[in-house]
């Protein structure tokens, strides 16, 4: 059996696209945190995740998803990177969600 540790993610946003509600950014990183430890950027299992690949808000089950991930992979620098689409067309609390992400916030 594997040693599972859950860790959250922030995610660094980068490119925004304001017509589709997506941004494109990072995940991970395989620098140390804040709390001294390292995530292995080489053992990412996505397969079951993109079978279903909802972004939640605050990791709450309850609340509708807020977005849904639309590209994540390995980058070239080794980092975990993909592309979020918010639900902003459908939900006002994504959009005002893609719209602080937008902002830097």
């Amino acid at each position: 059996m594997k040693n599972l540790i859950k860790k959250k993610l922030y995610f660094k946003a980068g490119d925004v696209d304001e017509k589709e509600f997506t941004i494109k950014g990072v995940f991970s990183a395989g620098g140390e945190d804040r709390h001294g430890e390292i995530i292995d950027q080489t053992g990412w299992e996505l397969k079951d995740y993109m079978e279903n690949p909802v972004v939640l808000f605050a990791h709450d089950q309850w609340t509708p998803a807020v977005g849904q991930v639309k590209e994540l992979r390995v980058n070239d620098n080794g980092n975990l990177a993909g592309i979020i689409q918010f639900a902003a067309k459908e939900y006002e609390l994504a959009k005002t969600l893609f719209n602080l992400y937008k902002g830097g916030f």
